[in-house]
């Protein structure tokens, strides 16, 4: 089980970038694929545009085993069903690591219609281990604001020329 961040308009230059299975991967603005032994969930971020979410459509059938005939699912942030947070809370391992999983899946299908209390949920799981530190860096030199990730930063990563988050 994975889950990828969806990057790209076009299918000449789209990728996928397996990111941590962690619900705070998640981000609004963007796609994600959650790739299941039962599933394939198109997870479609509520700021990302027709684009982004028609690319993460096409890419679905690249995530499938070849022969493999496994439904593929699209959730929309804000009305995922319980299922969804269930199987993600089960692929991260809590529901057999965490103290309190049987309940905390309960809350998670219950916070179903009420976001507040998912991202509530999702702060709980959080502060089980520190998240990973990640480092963008933000361009405006064509015009619109651009925000990429810096993967497998150091120090020397940093530009004073820059503006690094």
């Amino acid at each position: 089980a994975s889950l990828y961040h969806v990057r790209g308009e076009t299918m000449d230059n789209t990728m996928a970038v397996e990111v941590a299975l962690r619900i705070d991967s998640l981000n609004s603005n963007d796609c994600f694929v959650l790739q299941t032994p039962d599933c394939v969930y198109a997870w479609l971020g509520v700021g990302s545009n027709d684009t982004e979410r028609e690319v993460c459509r096409d890419i679905l059938p690249f995530f499938m085993d070849e022969g493999a005939d496994l439904p593929t699912i699209e959730v929309e942030e804000g009305r995922e069903p319980a299922k969804f947070w269930s199987d993600f809370i089960e692929l991260m391992g809590m529901a057999m690591e965490h103290p309190n999983s049987a309940a905390l899946v309960d809350e998670l299908q219950a916070a179903d219609t009420d976001k507040s209390r998912l991202y509530a949920s999702s702060e709980r799981l959080r502060r089980r281990d520190a998240p990973e530190p990640r480092l963008y860096w933000c361009s405006n030199a064509t015009g619109s604001m651009q925000v990429h990730e810096v993967l497998h930063f150091s120090q020397s990563s940093l530009r004073s020329e820059d503006v690094m988050l």
